[in-house]
């Protein structure tokens, strides 16, 4: 791949078909995955989790949403301070970025965390509320 001026590469997570090839030791087939890069002109001190390319088109119908086409790590360019694989790691702009297996959360040095600030906060509508509500009679739950 040749880049020109302001053009960045980041590793795709790779959901191409192995390519098969024979081995010339054991004269048996074998699949040996590509690897491929995705073109940005995003420069990594201004990458965050909102300009992240989401999702790549694979499928079709409904319930067919594609699968990332780069990881958030990759494209935050996220280093680990220690060799042990922590979910913790620092951005090239200086923020600090805390994942789990559901959640991913962002903060700098000396910013003030307020309620409300870090997790998803949903409210429920009234009609949803007193469906709980109704369940919740029936069953004592």
């Amino acid at each position: 791949m040749v880049l020109k001026d302001n053009e960045f590469a980041v590793k795709r997570i790779d959901n191409k078909k192995k390519k098969q090839f024979i081995n010339p030791l054991t004269g048996r087939k074998k699949g040996k995955k590509g690897m491929s890069f995705l073109k940005t002109t995003i420069p990594p001190e201004e990458r965050t989790l909102k300009n992240l390319p989401r999702f790549a088109k694979q499928g079709k119908g409904r319930f067919s949403s594609g699968k990332p086409k780069v990881r958030f790590q990759d494209w935050l360019m996220l280093k680990n301070g220690s060799k042990s694989k922590h979910s913790v790691g620092q951005a090239p702009n200086g923020t600090w970025y805390g994942w789990s297996h559901r959640a991913v959360g962002s903060f700098n040095v000396g910013k003030l965390i307020k309620p409300g600030i870090i997790g998803n906060k949903f409210e429920y509508g009234a009609d949803a509320n007193k469906k709980y509500n109704d369940y919740a009679k029936k069953t004592w739950v």
